[in-house]
């Protein structure tokens, strides 16, 4: 295994180490030994230690892993779970131990999975522990954590960063996305790596494929303590038989984590995405509709089974929007909005609350960042369906104001070269595959 990958991985029962970095026992230093279990309580490793009677408890980087027990698969068929994990309060750290234990539930028995935390120093802790404890009950599952002491960080900057892990790993594997307050079905991941093995995914060389298929489960309804699998039913129906189920009566958006891709999508999907695009709360719909376009162009598959996803109703989100409530819009919306100087000057010459001011903004920012330095065709569209929206307001102006606006952010973040390579790279027709993931 490579040595950098080394640093990222969680131990699990059986590997072995050297001993590295002791102050009080640096007499162990540069001995081996095999990791025995984990101890959540106090955060550390029982380990033994060659030539040593008793064992040794100790921190996980005074562990330089030196043999894996069960390494991450180097074949084309190889899964990996990227999963950005902010944690900034205990709700939080219980919804990403119930991710976890529906990774700890998968019918295949091994995949590797790549964990990027965020958040307070005293909720990272915790979700580490969790982490650990999970490894020592999965071992054959190949378990890589990035945790730098980054308190805020962007979803897809997250990405960005577990994409050059993953890359380590193997740099051809199929890549699979789940939010750390969301679930996986217990077929997901051996559903996706047979249909990845199938004569017409292998016959057609598709990148990308989607599982539309999605449990959607409001969290209020639902409890605050978790959801057995086996407990759900809808209409009668076992869980094995639905396909979709929305607790709310709403649609079902295209999301990217719906989708299963090749490592060379998300690679080329960021050499072409500033930092300023990815730091943005809206980067999934960019994401997404990348994803969108491969599959309309025909590169389109679909396996049976489906992500079981929390969603919160989208009525009160809605609701608070017409009413100008920031404080409702926030705590219904999956990333809060804060105001701006530009928010307050157009809050006075449109005679409209603030907070209605930055939810609009949030709206047009999540429509351009789709199609902004793609398709002129596309953005003219885009741009006309905003403003009628803004027209049925009463504000078609602030529309027009909104959308200059967001425009003349994001063509900040974008060198010429970058936005022809992003045309390029959403071309209509059949676009060449080197246009699409670079060259091999």
């Amino acid at each position: 295994m490579n040595t950098q990958l080394k640093d990222y991985t969680v131990p699990s029962i059986g590997d072995k180490f050297i001993v590295r970095g002791l102050v009080s026992a640096s007499e162990l230093n540069g001995k081996g030994g095999i990791v025995r279990r984990y101890d959540p309580k106090t955060g550390r490793y029982q380990v033994e230690i060659a030539h040593r009677d008793t064992p040794v408890a100790m921190k996980r980087e005074n562990l330089a892993l030196s043999e894996i027990k069960s390494p991450p698969s180097r074949n084309g068929t190889a899964m990996h779970v990227l999963i950005p994990c902010h944690v900034q309060d205990d709700h939080r750290v219980k919804r990403f131990n119930q991710c976890l234990e529906s990774l700890a539930s998968q019918s295949v028995p091994k995949f590797s999975v790549f964990i990027g935390l965020s958040g307070k120093p005293a909720c990272r802790n915790q979700a580490m522990k969790l982490i650990r404890t999970m490894a020592e009950k999965k071992p054959l599952v190949n378990w890589f954590v990035l945790d730098d002491g980054v308190e805020e960080r962007a979803q897809f900057e997250h990405y960005r960063r577990l994409l050059e892990i993953s890359i380590l790993a193997n740099p051809n594997a199929w890549l699979m996305f789940l939010d750390n307050d969301d679930m996986f079905h217990p077929a997901r991941v051996s559903s996706f790596k047979e249909f990845v093995t199938s004569p017409g995914m292998i016959q057609h060389k598709c990148p990308v494929f989607k599982c539309q298929g999605k449990l959607l489960l409001n969290s209020e309804k639902v409890g605050q303590d978790g959801v057995n699998f086996a407990d759900i039913v809808a209409g009668g129906k076992p869980l094995q038989e639905l396909t979709i189920m929305d607790t709310e009566g709403g649609t079902v958006d295209n999301e990217y984590f719906d989708y299963g891709v090749q490592t060379s999508v998300l690679k080329r999907f960021m050499e072409l995405t500033p930092l300023g695009i990815t730091s943005h709360s809206n980067c999934d719909c960019r994401f997404a509709q990348s994803l969108m376009r491969l599959c309309m162009l025909g590169w389109h598959k679909n396996p049976v089974s489906w992500i079981a996803h929390y969603k919160l109703s989208q009525e009160a989100k809605n609701l608070a929007v017409l009413n100008g409530d920031i404080a409702t819009y926030n705590n219904h919306a999956s990333m809060s909005v804060k105001l701006s100087v530009e928010d307050h000057e157009l809050a006075r010459k449109f005679s409209l609350g603030t907070g209605r001011i930055a939810m609009h903004r949030r709206g047009v920012e999540e429509k351009v960042i789709q199609m902004y330095a793609r398709n002129e065709k596309a953005e003219r569209e885009s741009k006309q369906e905003m403003i009628a929206l803004f027209r049925q307001i009463g504000h078609p102006d602030l529309g027009q104001i909104l959308w200059g606006q967001t425009c003349e952010q994001f063509a900040s973040h974008f060198s010429k070269k970058m936005v022809q390579q992003n045309k390029t790279w959403w071309s209509t027709g059949n676009p060449d595959k080197e246009a699409y993931f670079g060259r091999s």
